[in-house]
C-alpha cells in the first residue's frame, strides 16, 4: 500500500514517511521560528532535548559522510586534471628558448624604468615581465586553469639534465627568477644615473629625484614574499589558458 504524501505544514515540502516528516518539521520549525502567518492551531511545538540531540547527531553523521565524498571527488578531479595537463604537454612543440636562457633577455628598458620612477617597484616588475612575454609568442612558459597554481617551463629535466622537456617550475627557480628581475631593475637605475651624471651633479632637483628613484629601485616597499607573489601572479595571468579551449 503506497505511503500517503504529507505536507510539512510550515513550508510546501512534501514527504512520504512519518519519520521523514517528523525530522523535517523539527528543523523547519527552527528555521521558521519567526514564521508569523501560521494559524494558532497549526503551530508546531519545539522538539524535546532528546529529539534535538538525536537529530543533530544524525545530521552530523550525514555531514561527515558528505565531506568524505567531496574530499574523494576533489582528489579524483585533481588526478584527472594532472593527467590531462601532463598528456597535453607531451604533444606540444618545444619553446623557442629554454627558460634558463630566456631569463637573460630581461634587460630593463627606458620605458620600464620610467614606470619605476612614475609609479613603483611592483608596477615595474609587472611591466617588465609582460613586455618580455609579448615580445615572443613561443615563450618557455605555460599555465592552465585546470592547475591554477602551477607554472610549467621548458627546460632541462630535474631527473635527467640531458633531457629537455616541459615540466613544473620549482619554487627555487621562481625565487631565482625574482632575484634576477630585482637585480636588473637596480642595475637599470645605476645605468640611468651614469647616463644623467652631469644633470644630477648640476641640479638640486635632479639630485632629489635621484634619491627618490634610488629608494624605489631597491624595492624596499615590498617584502621578499610579496615580490615572489607578484612575479608568480604576473606569469600565470599572462600565460594561463584552459585545456578545453585547446581541444
Amino acid at each position: 500500500m503506497p505511503a500517503t504524501v504529507q505536507k510539512c505544514g510550515i513550508c510546501d515540502t512534501k514527504l512520504q514517511s512519518q519519520k521523514m516528516i517528523k525530522e523535517h518539521r523539527m528543523i523547519c520549525s527552527i528555521k521558521h521560528s519567526f514564521y508569523k502567518d501560521c494559524k494558532e492551531e497549526n503551530q508546531l511545538s519545539l522538539p524535546s532535548q532528546f529529539e534535538l540531540i538525536n537529530f543533530i547527531v544524525r545530521l552530523s553523521d550525514k555531514y561527515d559522510k558528505l565531506e568524505q565524498k567531496v574530499d574523494k571527488l576533489q582528489k579524483t578531479i585533481f588526478q584527472l586534471r594532472k593527467k590531462n595537463v601532463d598528456e597535453y604537454l607531451k604533444t606540444i612543440s618545444p619553446a623557442s628558448i629554454l627558460f634558463s636562457q630566456w631569463i637573460s633577455k630581461f634587460v630593463i628598458t627606458e620605458k620600464e624604468l620610467q614606470t619605476l620612477f612614475e609609479k613603483d617597484f611592483k608596477e615595474c616588475l609587472r611591466t617588465t615581465i609582460v613586455q618580455r612575454m609579448e615580445e615572443d609568442t613561443n615563450i618557455p612558459l605555460k599555465s592552465f586553469i585546470q592547475r591554477p597554481q602551477t607554472i610549467y617551463i621548458y627546460d632541462k629535466s630535474i631527473s635527467n639534465p640531458n633531457e629537455i622537456c616541459w615540466r613544473p617550475m620549482q619554487e627555487g627557480e621562481l625565487e631565482h627568477f625574482t632575484r634576477v628581475l630585482c637585480h636588473r631593475i637596480s642595475k637599470g637605475y645605476t645605468e640611468w644615473t651614469v647616463k644623467h651624471e652631469y644633470e644630477i651633479e648640476c641640479s638640486q632637483k635632479m639630485q632629489e629625484l635621484s634619491m627618490i628613484y634610488l629608494n624605489k629601485s631597491n624595492g624596499s616597499s615590498m617584502k621578499p614574499e610579496q615580490k615572489l607573489s607578484e612575479v608568480k601572479k604576473t606569469l600565470i595571468s599572462g600565460t594561463q589558458v584552459s585545456l578545453k579551449n585547446l581541444e
